[in-house]
């Protein structure tokens, strides 16, 4: 299972993994990345701009079984002016659907134990169909069929992603959310 994953995000970022064995030294695995510049960055620190720093509005359900992931997007989303609620886990997330009046959007881990995201999603669907839904995964976009994006009107987000990739994909959803 822990290949797999790694291929799927080296595969994901135009990278390679290669593995070979050694009857003396064991299993090598030789993990290739494109190195590569990114303009924007450079062009911000040479010009000694800031980035944007745009407040979104909004109630957000955080859902990942990953303590440290959910601290870190909870507390990035907080800076973005959101009011974000926290899940560790399926079961709270449908228990924070049912209880909130209004939220405005959901971003849930697809692969948890217990309730999933695509269980998530299907319930927040029923009681939020108006609102956005962006399902993660570091599995790749294989853990989801498109027929189940498309019929749900979720966007996959794949892991890992910086805060500047995450906070454009939540501000086309808020701006565009149906309130």
């Amino acid at each position: 299972m822990g290949l797999a994953i790694v291929h799927s995000i080296m595969k994901q970022h135009g990278g390679a993994v290669e593995i070979s064995k050694s009857d003396s030294s064991g299993t090598q695995v030789d993990l290739y990345l494109s190195c590569f510049h990114l303009p924007q960055q450079r062009d911000r620190i040479n010009n000694n701009q800031t980035p944007k720093n745009e407040k979104l509005s909004g109630t957000i359900i955080v859902c990942d079984d990953e303590p440290a992931i959910l601290r870190a997007l909870s507390e990035s989303l907080q800076q973005l002016g959101l009011e974000v609620k926290t899940a560790s886990n399926g079961d709270m997330a449908i228990h924070l659907i049912d209880e909130l009046e209004t939220v405005d959007l959901l971003l849930t881990d697809v692969v948890m134990p217990g309730k999933n995201g695509r269980d998530v999603c299907e319930r927040f669907r029923q009681k939020f169909p108006k609102s956005s839904v962006v399902m993660m995964s570091g599995h790749g976009d294989s853990v989801l069929d498109q027929e189940f994006l498309g019929c749900q009107q979720a966007t996959f987000l794949p892991k890992p992603f910086n805060l500047e990739i995450l906070q454009e994909k939540l501000g086309v959803h808020l701006l565009r959310s149906d309130r």
